[in-house]
């Protein structure tokens, strides 16, 4: 891959296809990128994000959002507040997102909000570099202090 290259946030090409399912019902890829689109506009100032939605949905629109932010996702070992603690030490301008409150990060803590009033998408499926580093995840940290692994855009599309 070279410099320019861009990936797409996903594979789906029909919007109207489903990409998640919940409360029993279909979310369509229009769906999910419109609230990605309308998270990204309500995420906290700096460039790194700490996700700490326990949701598997609203883990992955946080992602796709601060993709769409410019934003790199920050995934601590465990939401212990020793372990965000170190995260927010080693990354003083990150913010954070949870769907409730998380002790250890009150400050840099923007609450999920219960419902993004997202309109559908109607663009075209928006790309991401694939040199972007998307990710920082921390191993757990069992044999020491927890490491951090960098993950581009074009490795976790791989």
């Amino acid at each position: 891959m070279t410099r320019t290259d861009r990936l797409p946030l996903i594979g789906h090409r029909e919007l109207a296809r489903p990409l998640a399912w919940r409360d029993g019902l279909p979310v369509s890829c229009a769906r999910f990128l419109a609230e990605a689109a309308a998270l990204a506009e309500r995420l906290p100032p700096g460039p790194h994000l700490v996700n700490l939605c326990e949701d598997r949905y609203r883990f992955t629109v946080a992602l796709a959002a601060a993709l769409l932010a410019g934003k790199t996702s920050l995934f601590p070992p465990s939401r212990h507040e020793q372990a965000l603690a170190r995260v927010f030490a080693a990354y003083p301008d990150a913010g954070a997102i949870a769907e409730d409150g998380v002790p250890g990060c009150a400050e840099a803590l923007v609450r999920y909000p219960p419902d993004l009033g997202a309109d559908e998408w109607s663009g075209a499926v928006p790309a991401i570099p694939a040199d972007r580093l998307a990710a920082i995840v921390f191993t757990s940290g069992s044999t020491g202090v927890p490491q951090p692994n960098a993950k581009r855009w074009g490795n976790l599309v791989a």
